[in-house]
């Protein structure tokens, strides 16, 4: 075993109080002339007891860094292999050479090795097994994802702990620390006494670190009593969807409008993976490519859309283009095709009083950009008129006070707009 601690207690004995001493660093020599000079050195690894002859005093201490240097040996030539192997995870240590990873593991500096042992590798079921062994790509994955390339010490590891691994990606570790605490009773007649006892977990990725701080040459191994597999690769809502035998309580949790209950977007597109980072920068991965891209501003999209020029006639009648060209907004847009089903009459009414006009248009407009993926079922917003917008999402999409939603996300430099099929009135 590999000590933590690489401080050697050295002990001279010698009956002689005249002593002459070398002291350097944790090193502290003792020695004297006499006929017979008693050494003994001590090290969790080696004990050496040896009887000198009277020699000169340089020669015992050169004698003694010798030998000192022989018992050090051990524990600074050991790479992080063979500490895992030399405890209990040699199976885990032959797949990292299976993967072809042993030198990269040996040239790395100052990395903390997570190592299943061989209870765990045996517990691994036989066909994932084969088909790690079968693909050198895939395992190189896995084992990589026991890899941190930093040296962390159980002592620094906290509750719910992200540490960078070697994997693709961001793709980062998590450890966790459980403290549990047990109360005794202790009944010793006539008297009850009461003790509390203690227990603390580590684990990572849910596997329980079983031996902390092992030292190798060039970082630490801590050993684990399962392998880390399969990765974790996406958010719960969708390790839900993905997994065969969730996909009912993944729906559950679509329908009562819980999936995105955070979502981040890029013009609407979301956010699936985040900070991948590369040489030069960072990596959003997002779910949509951003096309059309936004622009002009609000009322200038409205103007250049083919099924949207009479709202934005109507916003020109209302002198509200220079209102809603700047600020950002969500419009829910009538289509030409929506404004045709206003009778002739109220449509020109309309057109003859302003301040309806401006009422029926602030009701289709929300302060502030909402796209698609951030509106959820039962959501109510608030308008420019000061009224509420009911939000219904299901498998006959998305519908806004009961008006659906025929086309959504249409960017613009300073909103979005979602295009109805019909105009939305005031009461």
């Amino acid at each position: 075993m590999i000590p933590a601690k690489r401080k050697v207690p050295l002990k001279v004995m010698n009956s002689q109080p005249n002593k002459t001493k070398l002291a350097s660093g944790t090193l502290a020599l003792s020695c004297s002339c006499r006929p017979v000079l008693s050494i003994k050195l001590e090290h969790p690894s080696t004990c050496i007891h040896l009887d000198c002859l009277r020699l000169p005093e340089t020669i015992v201490i050169m004698l003694l860094l010798c030998l000192l240097l022989v018992t050090l040996t051990p524990a600074f030539g050991d790479d992080l292999l063979t500490v895992a192997t030399n405890n209990g995870c040699g199976k885990i240590a032959g797949l990292i050479r299976s993967a072809g990873l042993e030198d990269a593991l040996k040239a790395a500096q100052a990395v903390t090795l997570f190592a299943p042992n061989d209870e765990a590798v045996a517990q691994i079921p036989s066909d994932v097994l084969a088909q790690l062994q079968q693909n050198a790509t895939l395992l190189a994955s896995v084992l990589e994802f026991h890899v941190v390339p930093q040296v962390a010490h159980a002592a620094d590891i906290t509750n719910d702990l992200l540490l960078p691994t070697l994997g693709a990606g961001d793709a980062k570790l998590r450890l966790n620390v459980y403290t549990s605490t047990q109360t005794v009773y202790h009944s010793v007649f006539p008297a009850i006494t009461v003790s509390h006892n203690t227990t603390q977990v580590v684990t990572a990725e849910g596997s329980a670190v079983v031996k902390t701080d092992l030292a190798a040459d060039n970082g630490l191994v801590h050993v684990i009593d399962k392998v880390i597999y399969p990765l974790p690769a996406t958010n719960l809502p969708l390790t839900l969807t993905f997994n065969k035998e969730l996909g009912s309580l993944a729906y559950l949790i679509y329908q009562a409008t819980l999936t995105d209950a955070l979502v981040v977007t890029a013009e609407g597109s979301a956010v699936v993976k985040t900070d991948l980072a590369a040489d030069n920068g960072l990596v959003h991965v997002i779910d949509k490519v951003i096309y059309p891209l936004p622009a002009t501003n609000l009322p200038l999209t409205l103007t250049f859309n083919k099924e949207l020029g009479s709202l934005a006639y109507l916003i020109y009648q209302a002198t509200l283009t220079d209102a809603l060209a700047n600020s950002p907004f969500t419009i829910f847009a009538p289509s030409d095709a929506a404004l045709n089903k206003l009778p002739g009459q109220v449509y020109n009414d309309l057109l003859m009083n302003v301040t309806r006009l401006k009422e029926i248009l602030f009701t289709h407009v929300v302060k502030g950009v909402v796209f698609s993926k951030g509106l959820s079922n039962g959501e109510t917003l608030t308008n420019l008129q000061g009224t509420s917008l009911s939000i219904t999402s299901g498998a006959d999409g998305v519908k806004v006070n009961h008006v659906k939603v025929v086309t959504a996300d249409v960017p613009a430099t300073n909103g979005v707009i979602h295009v109805i099929d019909t105009v939305i009135m005031p009461k």
